[in-house]
């Protein structure tokens, strides 16, 4: 499709499908067909087609779908949104979502300009793990575990984070293995 930006892509439950995030919304392309087709993610939760910049399997045919406009979770079983947080209705500090790690059937971790947060999906509520001591936490952009539980975390100018299985925070910036303070992605080889 000639002018067509993907933001994100993770393969569907059916082998040759794929889903796209794209600034002005959610496609499934269909490999065999080589097509994309829009699928609509608006309804009275969340009454927009927005920017979707992450999405991640939740299981059971839902995917957790987050961009510039808050989160969401869509169930391709009833084709529709059943879940929406955006600063006006939660206590998500940002709705520019940058990326995300399900660690349970009820955790979320959510990359944020504002933190990371982590989302107890039962109760909806959102906690800010606090990562610097400065007012302002600086935007994540990445979040990966490793083998000993311990949480690595991507900024868009601070550096990596390692929050320790202990609770312990760790900050590596440029001044030590890595070559700036701008980590996009964190990718585990477990």
């Amino acid at each position: 499709k000639t002018g067509f930006v993907g933001n994100c892509i993770i393969r569907e439950n059916n082998l040759d499908h794929f889903l796209v995030g794209t600034p002005n919304g959610l496609y499934r392309y269909k490999l065999a067909e080589n097509r994309f087709d829009f699928i609509s993610t608006k309804n009275s939760l969340k009454n927009f087609e927005g920017d979707i910049k992450t999405i991640i399997s939740a299981g059971n045919n839902q995917f957790w779908m987050g961009g510039k406009d808050g989160l969401f979770l869509f169930d391709f079983s009833k084709n529709q949104t059943i879940a929406y947080y955006g600063i006006g209705n939660s206590n998500l500090g940002s709705e520019n979502i940058r990326n995300l790690k399900l660690i349970s059937n009820n955790k979320l971790y959510v990359c944020s300009a504002a933190g990371l947060y982590l989302l107890d999906i039962s109760t909806g509520n959102f906690k800010l793990i606090v990562l610097s001591q400065n007012q302002k936490q600086p935007m994540v952009s990445s979040v990966a575990d490793d083998i000993y539980g311990n949480l690595w975390i991507g900024t868009a100018g601070s550096g990596v984070f390692i929050l320790s299985s202990k609770g312990e925070i760790k900050q590596i910036q440029n001044n030590s293995p890595i070559s700036n303070n701008h980590v996009y992605s964190i990718l585990m080889n477990k």
